[in-house]
């Protein structure tokens, strides 16, 4: 027992050096904990010796002869110091950011850093006070707008700064708690492709740190111009430079489809013959998830939808696959052709969501352990087949050759999943 204790200890000890190496190298020094403790090393007059000023020294010279004449200089007034002090203060909580640590790295590989932000309360963006608001549009400390729309509003930091300006405010987001955040504030929430169907248009939209996350930035600004009020309607852009656009590609309905159609012509013996409630409940239960799925992404989620990118043609697919299944197969009944038509279509039904990520360039990092997890069902059933062999003297062909194809697509995955995202980089499939 003592030994064993003791294994424990060492190998806890050195993975508590592994994670404190990672969380001081590389990209890991933005971690909030280290920022803390970094900033708890460092004394406050080093802290105001860096000059916050010179934040806001610009040289306009830069601009080109169209564009200086319009510049607007900021100055550090007395609300974005306050900002900046909470800031500090907040950075300061060694307990609250361990806290915060914990639990990004218990749910960052299901939520997005937008979401988790959303559930800790924090995030905020500060973009400018209201009086810089007022001095960038130009406007009277009694002006009053009709209406605003904030796209991307993240929880509303920088709406509430403009939205006390404006009679009515709309606002646009795709993170969930941070959709609730918003409501809770009575911001009138507004879905990602209806914005632009209202019929009727606003004084001031707001696209902040957004055009660079839109897969077709173009379109956004035409959308943008035409949900204006002709000639007195402004656009407030912030985008970082140089311009870099990063789209993250997340799941293929396409791929839900043929997975529905795979499960539905799979188990259409629960017509037919009663195994078990076991049997039964399972297959009702992966019939209904399919078809559920496919619901969400077509339906409740179709804003958060990428059909753009959802391309693959599916017929190209299921044609072939429903040819084969009545060439090859170990019965020719109907319920063996649908039955073999599954095996053989589950084996290729994955190609739509790899031929999306493919084309973009990159994947959320919940969509590749998805992925993973779907490749590593398949090729357990590899293992699986193999010790029925052994036991029982059982092999079926067809469900051995499709499986094993299907672990081949996944092979150059695999290979990714474990190179790349296992080491916390970016997933990206060859073009």
């Amino acid at each position: 027992m003592r030994t064993l204790l003791f294994v424990a200890w060492v190998v806890f000890y050195i993975s508590l050096l592994l994670v404190a190496r990672r969380m001081w190298t590389g990209k890991y020094t933005r971690s909030p904990l280290a920022r803390t403790l970094l900033m708890d090393a460092l004394t406050s007059s080093d802290f105001n010796d860096q000059g916050m000023q010179e934040w806001y020294r610009c040289c306009p010279d830069l601009l080109g002869e169209k564009i200086r004449p319009l510049f607007v200089q900021s100055q550090l007034d007395e609300e974005t110091e306050a900002f900046l002090e909470r800031s500090v203060e907040k950075s300061g909580w060694v307990f609250t950011q361990l806290y915060h640590s914990f639990f990004s790295s218990i749910f960052s590989p299901i939520i997005s850093r937008t979401s988790i932000n959303g559930l800790l309360g924090r995030g905020s963006m500060f973009v400018f006070s209201q009086e810089q608001f007022r001095q960038l549009l130009q406007i009277r400390p009694d002006w009053k707008g009709e209406k605003l729309l904030d796209l991307g509003a993240g929880d509303g930091g920088v709406t509430d700064v403009m939205g006390s300006l404006f009679k009515e405010v709309y606002a646009t987001e795709v993170s969930l708690p941070m959709r609730w955040q918003l409501q809770r504030k009575n911001y009138k929430l507004l879905e990602i492709d209806e914005w632009q169907k209202t019929g009727f248009q606003y004084d001031i939209i707001s696209c902040l740190n957004l055009l660079d996350r839109c897969d077709e930035p173009s379109q956004l600004l035409r959308d943008i111009k035409n949900a204006l009020v002709p000639g007195t309607g402004r656009l407030i852009l912030a985008v970082v430079l140089p311009f870099q656009p990063y789209v993250e590609i997340s799941i293929s309905g396409k791929s839900q489809i043929l997975f529905a159609l795979v499960f539905t012509t799979r188990y259409l013996d629960l017509l037919t013959a009663f195994i078990s409630l076991y049997n039964t409940t399972m297959k009702i239960i992966y019939i209904g998830c399919s078809y559920a799925t496919v619901y969400l992404i077509y339906a409740k989620f179709k804003a958060t939808y990428d059909g753009n990118h959802d391309t693959f043609r599916m017929e190209f697919l299921v044609v072939p696959v429903g040819g084969l299944s009545f060439l090859v197969n170990h019965d020719f009944s109907p319920l063996e052709i649908l039955w073999t038509f599954s095996i053989y279509l589950e084996s290729v039904a994955i190609l739509p969501q790899l031929f999306m990520i493919s084309k973009t360039g990159e994947a959320e990092t919940i969509t590749t352990h998805y992925l993973f997890f779907l490749g590593l069902y398949r090729a357990l059933y590899l293992i699986n087949w193999v010790w029925r062999f052994y036991l029982e003297g059982f092999f079926d062909m067809i469900a051995i050759v499709a499986g094993v194809v299907q672990t081949i697509l996944y092979c150059d995955f695999f290979y990714l999943y474990v190179t790349k995202v296992l080491k916390g980089k970016k997933l990206s499939l060859p073009a």
